[in-house]
């Protein structure tokens, strides 16, 4: 049976998530938070899971109300839920074990790149995922995805075996915007400039950071080059706006 792991399981994104692939009948799941030594993770407002978790017991962890819903939803399953300190400590740890697929929701490129690479180490496939305001984005790392795929002969089409490899998401934060087709969606180089703005102040921008990520942007938009600068720019504000 499948066992797939949840990281940020406070969110409200992770809940969707969770009730999902509860209801698909998964055979494991473990809901994971990383909150800081000795506490548990508050439920955000848009948690339906762990605020129904939480009748009764409002002192109840994000993970353990929300697994307590997924078990009434969908008792076949085996379900888990953990804290922990930091997402290097969850890796660290056997909580994981058996999982061979990471669910990581955060605001934070930082730590969905850090989960990345402690997937990637551990031989786990990875998907990142955050949404903010009106946007959102996921980032999937397969690692070295191998799969089946029709292809034409002179006898008709033929099943053949193929190979992709996947880039970590720390790569791809750092993927130059030249790189882009002129019809793709430009919300990968929003991403970019937050996280830049991530990595140079040690914090997730916030409603407080508008002018510091416009000023971001047009340097990375400078680097980028005109051509390609100009066609980011007005994406760049309207999503971090």
């Amino acid at each position: 049976a499948s066992q797939v792991a949840i990281v940020g399981a406070h969110t409200g994104l992770a809940a969707e998530v969770a009730k999902n692939i509860a209801l698909a009948g998964v055979g494991r799941l473990v809901l994971a938070t990383c909150s800081g030594p000795g506490e548990a993770a508050a439920p955000a407002p848009g948690n339906f899971l762990a605020r129904a978790g939480q009748a009764g017991d409002p002192g109840r962890g994000a993970a353990a109300a929300c697994a307590k819903v997924l078990a009434e939803m969908n008792p076949m399953i085996q379900l888990e839920h953990c804290e922990a300190a930091s997402c290097g400590e969850l890796f660290e740890s056997r909580r994981l074990e058996g999982c061979k697929l990471v669910i990581h929701v955060s605001p934070s490129t930082a730590e969905l790149a850090e989960a990345d690479a402690l997937c990637r180490r551990s031989g786990r496939s990875f998907i990142g995922a955050c949404v903010s305001g009106p946007s959102g984005f996921y980032f999937v790392d397969f690692g070295e995805h191998r799969f089946t795929d029709k292809v034409p002969s002179p006898e008709g089409l033929k099943v053949a075996q193929k190979t992709t490899q996947y880039v970590p998401l720390a790569e791809a934060l750092r993927a130059p915007w030249t790189k882009m087709g002129r019809k793709a969606n430009k919300l990968p180089c929003v991403v970019q400039v937050l996280h830049a703005v991530e990595s140079g102040h040690g914090r997730v921008p916030g409603e407080e950071d508008y002018e510091l990520c416009l000023k971001c942007r047009d340097t990375v938009a400078e680097t980028a080059g005109e051509t390609v600068g100009v066609r980011v720019v007005a994406t760049v504000e309207e999503t971090v706006a």
